[in-house]
């Protein structure tokens, strides 16, 4: 709620599509009240971010929209931003995914996360180019950009889908930038072009989430890495890592070290039920899709 009213004004010329998951915090009233014109598309449960991103996105496309612009709502539109995400578009269609620089919340530097997106084994060119003073280029290839501002184009939809509904929230743009470059299609960052991210409250927000939760990280994780189908590992491969964390669940159990024992027994179970469904994901997610889906 703290951030959505600059949010949504930084996107008055544009047609928004909002879809709230489920909040409690008066944030349909405000936008029903203050922004009458956006699309509100209201959850009757947390679906979480990319599943409801799915649903933004397929009312978005049944419009008949050529792009889709993600946005988190803490995130602010510079201007014409959005014009120049699509004008670079345009030109260099085998991008699916257009990104811009993000910068913090005052828009006084770049952002602290975004810039590890950055660095030389990302793309050794785009750094050189700033300090060297060389040209600077339209856009720059990346291997992966977070999802708070990303610019997909309709053929990139159609063809590789929606978010996994594998991942409830954190790891699905990673896996879903994992599928767009496996069908053929670029991620790119256009240097001239800017949001502003204003996310330290939520970076705070979700150490305290993860605090203790080690558990969930490491099946994250395990989703991460099976579901990755850039990836040469087998299904076997993945059966072999769970009877490793077996075997290693009851040295502990020998050795005394109980805390351990039942974290990994937690574990064990945790990925014995996860397992089939990236199976799933790896080979659906390997199909190339008529329509989105």
């Amino acid at each position: 709620m703290q951030w959505i009213e600059r949010c949504l004004e930084s996107c008055f010329s544009h047609e928004v599509i909002v879809v709230d998951n489920a909040s409690s915090d008066g944030t349909c009233s405000f936008i029903k009240e203050r922004f009458p014109n956006v699309i509100l598309l209201e959850q009757m449960e947390n679906l979480g971010f990319g599943q409801a991103n799915n649903i933004g996105i397929k009312y978005a496309l049944k419009k008949g929209a050529d792009f889709v612009f993600l946005l988190n709502q803490d995130a602010y539109l510079n201007d014409g931003a959005l014009e120049e995400l699509i004008s670079t578009s345009l030109k260099y269609p085998d991008y699916g995914i257009v990104s811009p620089i993000h910068l913090d919340g005052p828009g006084s530097t770049i952002d602290r996360a975004f810039s590890g997106y950055l660095n030389y084994n990302a793309n050794k060119d785009l750094l050189s180019d700033y300090i060297l003073g060389r040209k600077i280029k339209v856009i720059y290839e990346l291997p992966f950009i977070n999802a708070a501002a990303w610019l997909l184009t309709r053929k990139c939809l159609e063809k590789v889908g929606g978010f996994d509904p594998l991942f409830f929230h954190y790891g699905e743009d990673l896996n879903f930038c994992q599928r767009v470059k496996y069908h053929n299609f670029k991620i790119g960052v256009v240097p001239h072009c800017f949001i502003q991210h204003d996310r330290d409250q939520r970076n705070t927000n979700r150490e305290r989430y993860f605090k203790n939760r080690l558990l969930e990280e490491e099946v994250m994780s395990f989703k991460l890495r099976f579901s990755n189908i850039l990836s040469k590992e087998s299904s076997k491969e993945m059966d072999f890592f769970i009877e490793n964390k077996r075997k290693s669940m009851f040295k502990k159990l020998i050795a005394g070290k109980l805390e351990k024992y039942y974290h990994l027994k937690k574990l064990v179970k945790q990925l014995k039920i996860v397992a089939p469904k990236v199976r799933y994901s790896y080979e659906n997610n390997k199909k190339v899709r008529l329509k989105f889906e």
